[in-house]
């Protein structure tokens, strides 16, 4: 059982069946060689999981996070025991095969706040030298974790965390940001270059936080605020959160995909600090955040089921052909799309990052 403190914590958002179920889900899901599956459906009962796509390791690392720290939080919780021993084996196995900048970031996470000072010093030196790239080789996802990463080590007192932190902080706002907005860009190559995804707007401004926590950059804690704003002037009016922002303008210009990792999830990886802070109207987002997941979206469907087993659902989408080719040419149109579409399904897919994003986040 959960400790009183997070038994109030769940309770209060109604999100209990969530945290009970993701905690489930991973523990079953964990294969033999420490992989976490990238996607799991259910068909007649029975889980069919896909453990061969390339970003399982990164979505295990997603789930040790969120496993980990759930851990942390509840130490009652019997189920979740044997998790220091999960994260030896993974870091054993697989973290010597990790060589993405952005995996590295998270990586870099994990092991810091686990306190494994030596893998995590190695982790970051690696990082360092993935991030040694123009800026066209990055994207504002890879520069979030890495700063996350970076400063995680910095905060255990790891040596060149702060310096890591502070240059890829720099290079983030040198060539990402966009001093019309305080938003960040995609990417700095000119093909998706004024495109921000919720998701990349997340990592925009956790990366912004922790940076802020560890080297009181003013900088950074301004863009912070700033981007908070705007992020929940984007919410919609039945509390979904939009894929697709015009990183100039800080306007949607596609509402779908919407996901549901972002609003039990990965939103509380800015608005908890938020609301903490006393940031106007995190609070309020949070809570219309965590309504849309429990079923007060456009198909008034809980995104999640308890039987025959616990599936939280992927995303709400549009019903069209070549979603991503027409997504671009409504960003070329300049088209404002924050409107429900008229046809849209459900994406009944499970992906184990968003349960451990979950378990994060509300730990």
């Amino acid at each position: 059982m959960v400790t009183t403190a997070m038994s109030g914590h769940v309770d209060r958002y109604g999100i209990r069946p969530l945290w009970d179920g993701a905690i489930d889900f991973l523990l079953d899901d964990r294969r033999d060689d420490g992989l976490f599956s990238f996607s799991a459906l259910v068909r007649n009962g029975c889980f069919h999981r896909n453990y061969d796509h390339p970003q399982a390791l990164r979505y295990t690392i997603n789930s040790l996070l969120g496993l980990q720290a759930a851990a942390r939080a509840t130490p009652d919780d019997e189920r979740l025991s044997g998790i220091d021993d999960i994260v030896e084996d993974f870091a054993a196995r697989w973290s010597e095969r990790v060589t993405h900048a952005a995996d590295l970031g998270l990586l870099a996470v994990l092991l810091s706040e686990r306190g494994d000072d030596d893998r995590a010093a190695a982790t970051l030196q690696r990082l360092i030298e993935a991030t040694d790239l123009p800026a066209a080789g990055l994207d504002v996802q890879t520069l979030g974790w890495a700063i996350w990463g970076a400063a995680s080590a910095a905060r255990r007192g790891i040596g060149a965390g702060q310096g890591a932190t502070a240059t890829l902080l720099q290079r983030l706002i040198d060539d990402f940001v966009d001093e019309r907005t305080g938003l960040a860009r995609h990417s700095a190559r000119r093909y998706r270059g004024g495109i921000l995804s919720f998701g990349g707007l997340v990592y925009y401004l956790r990366a912004l936080q922790e940076a802020h926590d560890v080297l009181g950059d003013r900088r950074a804690g301004e863009l912070f605020r700033n981007g908070v704003g705007r992020a929940i002037a984007l919410q919609g009016f039945d509390g979904g959160w939009p894929w697709m922002i015009d990183a100039a303008s800080g306007r949607v210009f596609d509402r779908y995909p919407l996901f549901a990792v972002h609003q039990d999830a990965m939103s509380m990886l800015f608005l908890h600090p938020a609301a903490a802070a006393g940031l106007p109207g995190a609070g309020e987002a949070r809570l219309r955040s965590i309504r849309w997941s429990l079923g007060s979206n456009e198909l008034g469907l809980r995104m999640y089921i308890d039987e025959p087993v616990f599936v939280a659902y992927r995303a709400i989408q549009r019903t069209e052909p070549f979603p991503r080719a027409q997504r671009y040419v409504r960003w070329l149109r300049g088209r404002v799309e924050g409107l429900p579409a008229r046809r849209v399904h459900v994406n009944r897919e499970c992906r184990s990052y968003h349960l451990g994003w979950l378990l994060y986040a509300w730990s």
